[in-house]
């Protein structure tokens, strides 16, 4: 059997070279699907014992190493190298800390279901469930809150005002509206109707 250059393979029953794909810089046969290494700026994709591609990206769920494309751990959804504190983002139900995708944050963290992320704070709109322990939304008319209810508002959304815990358009007779932190407060002598 004659040992080929790059960019051919040897056909044993002729004992003769042929060409490869021109994206395989080695292969083991003519099609896209047989290559065995790749051209420059192309990465070896092998998806199973006879199916390996060169292609100009790694899949989402790959990582590049010597121009290989090598499968994430499959708790990731990308990731920096195949073990499982080497992930780089995560699908849900699974949240990132630490290079992890675990199913449950650790203590002190919660569940961010926007970003797959684990956090100490949720974000705006959301509150830290105990139960769940994920960033749940609060009531519409909140951007901070204690619980999902419209009575848990810590915090209005623009052009309303928090009264006790609740988000108003106006306040009660008996309140103003403090411009400082856009609650209504209690007025202290009579309040000028």
């Amino acid at each position: 059997e004659p040992l080929c250059p790059d960019g051919q393979f040897s056909e044993g029953s002729t004992l003769t070279c042929n060409p490869c794909d021109p994206a395989c810089l080695k292969c083991f046969g003519p099609s896209n699907h047989e290559c065995l290494g790749c051209v420059d700026y192309m990465f070896l994709l092998k998806l199973n014992e006879t199916d390996s591609y060169c292609v100009s990206e790694c899949p989402v769920d790959y990582y590049t190493i010597v121009n290989i494309c090598s499968h994430c751990d499959m708790s990731c959804k990308t990731c920096v190298g195949g073990g499982s504190k080497e992930c780089y983002s995560c699908d849900l139900p699974r949240y990132l800390i630490d290079g992890q995708c675990l199913k449950f944050c650790p203590t002190g963290f919660y569940g961010d279901n926007a970003t797959a992320t684990c956090v100490d704070m949720c974000p705006l709109r959301t509150y830290p469930d105990e139960k769940t322990k994920i960033c749940s939304p609060c009531y519409k008319d909140c951007t901070r809150c204690v619980g999902p209810f419209d009575s848990n508002c810590t915090a209005c959304s623009t052009g309303l005002f928090l009264e006790g815990y609740i988000c108003v358009k106006e306040c009660s007779k008996d309140r103003f509206v403090n411009p400082g932190n856009a609650s209504c407060d209690y007025c202290v002598d009579k309040c000028v109707v």
